[in-house]
């Protein structure tokens, strides 16, 4: 009897002691999924709170997302980094997390980038010599922030927040007859500051499979955030479908949502290619500037697609490279040309509405780690966009210079622990200078003339970028 007891008990110690283990397991994957909601939430906190917009340089949006890709280029496509990648190629984040359970990445951007634009004077006794006008607010903190939860030994979760990009320019020089420079007729409602400000924020939840030890595909849905205010754009009021919802009216906000999809596989031990495709992400309305966007304020964000591959060339050195290309021409007021104010149906927020005549951009990212020693990783890299603003198309973009191309980047990794990692990434846009016709469509050839009144002047659109990037990363 007394034996029959004992093993009673050992098999309810042993019983009890399985309950707890697994009791321990549930209860580590609840904290780990509240710690992802908690991380989750501060980052949509960190993008609405933070006033800052960033002025991309890939056209509308930045060259890479969190310090690592940043420091290689911004390849994140056939080769990914951290949790953040989830904002190019959903299905990398799987490589990432290997045998831990939980990663999170945070970091902010400090960019620097002095814009400017030439037109030609509209005065009579100095007609067509080109003036300066320097766009003010230089300074900006753009925010990243990701997280990846391994569910199980085939699905990952993960998210992504970033400020994915945008535009801003305050021109507060006046021009020679006491306005601002799209004011060359001295409208008296036209206010004397021009400019405007752009800020895109996009939120990613993303679900990843693994296909088999080598392949991964993942699916992300999409939502979209923007805001914009635009002023001193009066003078554009004759030519808008709704004049008062055209310049002047704040902040306005859009919201809408796409997706992201991603596959990832590993050719063998040394090549890794990856694919990524995001759709348009469709946007509700600036109803206070449904006179200026066409189709009624329409805004949405462009799709993107492209793919990369990642080449070990030793057990240290990791090279790494991406195509990307993205549809400015889908969307409306980005794609339509100026000339198209030329006819009625053209005018400002109509369906056929002039925009900024923006063409689609291929772009190339080239980059390069060397893995020092465990704690060490140094990183570089080369990121060229092709022109997207054609040489008639600038009078508009002066409002949006995004005309640099070349971009050379450098970084490092620190890791002090197995759990800890700072990153840091320096970014230098080359200056470039853009040149083209100052207007087009004959609505404005007599608002910045060449010398004899005969026809639109040159105009030049001129940036310049500086920035610096801190990641700081947490495993578990």
């Amino acid at each position: 009897m007394a034996l029959n007891d004992t093993n009673i008990d050992a098999n309810s110690v042993l019983v009890s002691q399985q309950t707890m283990i697994i009791d321990h397991k549930k209860s580590g994957g609840i904290f780990r999924m509240k710690q992802m909601r908690t991380a989750m939430a501060l980052g949509l906190a960190l993008m609405l709170a933070i006033p800052g917009t960033g002025f991309a340089t890939n056209g509308m949006f930045l060259i890479g997302y969190g310090a690592k890709s940043r420091a290689m280029g911004g390849v994140r496509i056939g080769y990914t980094q951290d949790s953040i990648g989830n904002q190019m190629n959903p299905a990398g984040i799987t490589s990432v997390i290997g045998k831990d359970a939980m990663r999170v990445d945070a970091g902010s951007m400090f960019l620097y980038t002095p814009r400017s634009v030439q037109v030609p004077d509209n005065r009579p006794a100095t007609a067509g010599e080109p003036i300066t006008y320097k766009s003010g607010s230089n300074f900006f903190a753009i925010p990243s922030m990701g997280g990846i939860y391994k569910f199980n030994r085939k699905v990952t979760m993960g998210f992504s927040f970033v400020g994915s990009g945008g535009g801003s320019t305050r021109y507060e020089k006046l021009a020679p007859n006491g306005f601002n420079f799209m004011n060359p007729v001295g409208r008296t409602d036209v206010s004397d500051t021009l400019g405007v400000n752009l800020m895109v924020a996009e939120m990613a939840m993303t679900a990843a499979y693994n296909i088999n030890k080598r392949h991964t595909i993942a699916v992300s849905p999409v939502i979209g955030i923007s805001t914009f205010r635009a002023y001193g754009l009066g003078v554009f009021k004759p030519f808008s479908s709704d004049p008062d919802k055209l310049t002047n009216n704040g902040n306005d906000w859009s919201y809408g949502a796409g997706l992201r999809l991603g596959w990832q596989g590993k050719l063998n031990d040394r090549l890794t290619l990856g694919a990524a495709y995001t759709t348009k992400i469709y946007m509700t309305e600036f109803r206070k500037y449904s006179g200026l966007f066409a189709d009624s304020g329409s805004l949405d964000i462009p799709s993107r697609f492209g793919v990369g591959l990642a080449f070990d060339v030793t057990d240290d050195i990791v090279f790494a490279l991406d195509w990307q290309r993205t549809l400015y021409s889908d969307i409306s007021a980005i794609g339509n040309p100026i000339e198209n104010l030329s006819n009625v149906d053209g005018f400002l927020g109509l369906p056929n509405g002039a925009g900024f005549g923006w063409e689609d951009q291929d772009i190339i990212k080239v980059g390069l780690k060397y893995s020092l020693n465990k704690e060490w990783d140094f990183m570089a890299g080369y990121n060229y966009g092709e022109g997207q603003i054609p040489s008639d198309q600038v009078l508009f973009s002066t409002l949006a210079p995004a005309v640099v191309k070349s971009h050379l980047t450098l970084g490092t990794t620190y890791k002090p622990s197995n759990h800890i990692e700072l990153s840091l990434a320096y970014v230098h846009a080359f200056y470039n200078k853009e040149k083209g016709l100052a207007e087009s469509g004959g609505q404005f050839d007599l608002f910045y003339p060449n010398s004899d009144f005969s026809g639109p002047g040159n105009a030049a659109l001129e940036m310049v970028q500086n920035s610096l990037e801190i990641t700081f990363s947490y495993r578990m």
